[in-house]
C-alpha cells in the first residue's frame, strides 16, 4: 500500500521558490534601509510593519542581513 503524498514535487518546489523570493525581498529591504542611513532599530520597525512580523522576528532578519 502506497503512502499518500500531501504535496507533489511541483507544489513543494513552488512553495520553496516563493519563500526564497520573500527572503530576497526582506534582505533587499534591510539593505536599502541601511543604504539610506536608517538605524537598526528603525529598520526593525520598518521590516515588522512592511511584512507583518513581530519585532523579534524582524530583529532576527535585520541582524542576519545587516552588513557590518
Amino acid at each position: 500500500m502506497a503512502i499518500p503524498m500531501l504535496f507533489d514535487q511541483a507544489y513543494a518546489s513552488e512553495v520553496y521558490t516563493r519563500e526564497q523570493v520573500k527572503i530576497g525581498k526582506i534582505e533587499t529591504t534591510v539593505e536599502m534601509c541601511q543604504d539610506f542611513g536608517a538605524s537598526i532599530d528603525d529598520t526593525i520597525h520598518r521590516l515588522a510593519e512592511k511584512f507583518g512580523f513581530s519585532k523579534d522576528v524582524a530583529s532576527r532578519f535585520v541582524h542576519e542581513f545587516w552588513r557590518s
